[in-house]
């Protein structure tokens, strides 16, 4: 399965030819990481639970331009889960064109320390759903 995450492509998200600007990619997959945790766990569990997904690699592929005014969707799934890290493969999508391609391994933290902690097991299990079959490489 996988969490899809629609975004409208607003003027403040282009450059001065209408084209979205390359980091404003990284904010929608931002966004789409973070609704995904919170269809399971409000900011509220999230602090109490006192945990942080930070990012801690990032490899990204532009394919094709976003415009102003696009309707597109940021696709997520969960590639691999280990005890300190997970790894998401993130494609943003207008319609059936692949725009740009993530894979994103993100690290669970201590939000007061900053130091690096297991997955609590029940963010483990929620995500769970939408692990990836294959690599997203294949």
């Amino acid at each position: 399965m996988e969490h899809v995450f629609p975004v409208t492509v607003y003027f403040s998200d282009t450059d001065c030819g209408g084209v979205v600007y390359h980091p404003h990619y990284l904010d929608f997959a931002e966004h789409a990481r973070s609704e995904m945790v919170n269809e399971y766990f409000s900011l509220n569990d999230l602090l109490k639970e006192k945990f942080s997904f930070v990012v801690r690699k990032l490899e990204v592929s532009y394919d094709h331009p976003g415009k102003l005014g696009d309707h597109l969707t940021v696709r997520t799934t969960v590639f691999s889960m280990k005890r300190f890290s997970m790894t998401v493969h993130q494609r943003i999508m207008r319609e059936e064109l692949l725009l740009a391609d993530l894979i994103v391994r993100l690290a669970c933290i201590d939000p007061d320390t900053g130091k690096i902690q297991s997955i609590p097991s029940a963010v483990q299990e929620s995500l769970s759903g939408y692990m990836e079959k294959s690599s997203p490489n294949e």
